[in-house]
């Protein structure tokens, strides 16, 4: 139980999470200082649509976007008779630059933006909104047949959204405050940087998503894993200060982050870098200051790190498999 009153205003949007007790303080507290309210029931919050469901017998809420994401289709062209795509963004591709001239800028960076939005919902759609920004002042055929993939798979999957349960809480602590990371090296045609991708789940849920290039190129795999863990304890960082203020986490077991990658965690447990190693030895040395008292890092296969999502363009098969697992 969290003896506190959470709330949070946007604009003109609020939201309180509090006993009744709580609520009736804070309610209080805002007639004495001379607002005007409506109250309502958790139903849509700054564009999120969300719902009270049960799992198992547990109570819990699905948070989705679907009623924005029909106003956007219908506003584009996609909300009828579009052929349906399994994925959002083709086996393999890359969106390389071309000597041709952009193709329609204005409505390329509506539908993006448009997009984006679901950012909060969809973490499925992180990898290709990355991909397609980076190409966002000169779109090219590449690009548009990217954009077009992209809400076709939106159209056929409209219903996807997050679920939030109570399947742990703070009594069962770390174990279920977990990472899985990814990087896939090399992978920007142009910069060669390598992307990386962390998912933080809290009570087997996920917290927060992330993914983006890295800020630097790596000449190896083991190089490109070994910055993303470290870039996400950073993140696993101030997730647990944030939950710690909720009254959410406290201090104990530790937190495990997966990686799918086996010479990075060789490097996680050594006390020292090998010749071939060292000249990243600063990431590692950051991440391996936490092994033992926070974190430790445990290896997982390919298959089931659904953070390779986050990464690359998947099949179909393996794309809907890790999707399933959000």
């Amino acid at each position: 139980k969290v003896d506190k009153s959470i709330h949070t205003i946007h604009v003109d949007d609020g939201l309180l999470v509090a006993d009744q007790a709580g609520q009736e303080r804070f309610f209080q507290m805002l007639k004495r200082a001379g607002f005007s309210f409506e109250i309502t029931t958790l139903q849509d919050y700054l564009g999120m649509n969300i719902r009270k469901v049960e799992v198992d017998g547990e109570p819990g809420y699905f948070v989705s976007q679907e009623e924005y994401l029909n106003k956007i289709l219908k506003k584009y062209g996609y909300d009828s008779g579009i052929k349906p795509a399994p994925s959002p963004m083709r086996e393999g591709m890359k969106i390389f630059p071309t000597l041709e001239e952009p193709q329609d800028v204005t409505k390329f960076r509506s539908m993006l933006n448009s997009a984006s939005f679901l950012r909060k919902t969809r973490f499925d759609i992180l990898f290709v909104l990355k991909e397609l920004a980076q190409v966002q002042n000169r779109p090219n055929s590449f690009a548009w047949n990217t954009m077009h993939r992209l809400f076709r798979y939106l159209a056929t999957s409209r219903d996807l959204g997050i679920l939030i349960t109570n399947k742990g809480g703070a009594n069962s602590n770390n174990e279920f405050l977990m990472a899985k990371c990814d990087a896939s090296n090399n992978s920007c045609p142009v910069t060669h940087r390598s992307t990386g991708g962390a998912l933080i789940y809290f009570s087997q849920c996920i917290f927060t998503a992330e993914c983006k290039n890295q800020t630097l190129i790596t000449d190896s795999s083991c190089y490109a894993e070994v910055y993303e863990v470290a870039r996400t304890v950073k993140l696993l960082i101030a997730v647990a200060k944030i939950l710690k203020e909720l009254g959410l986490y406290k201090e104990g077991k530790l937190i495990p982050v997966y990686c799918d990658n086996q010479a990075a965690l060789d490097i996680s447990i050594k006390s020292n870098m090998s010749k071939r190693s060292r000249h990243f030895e600063l990431y590692a040395t950051f991440f391996k200051q936490y092994v033992g008292r926070f974190i430790e890092v445990v290896k997982v296969d390919t298959k089931e790190n659904e953070a390779d999502i986050l990464t690359k363009a998947l099949s179909p098969a393996t794309f809907i498999a890790h999707r399933d697992k959000f």
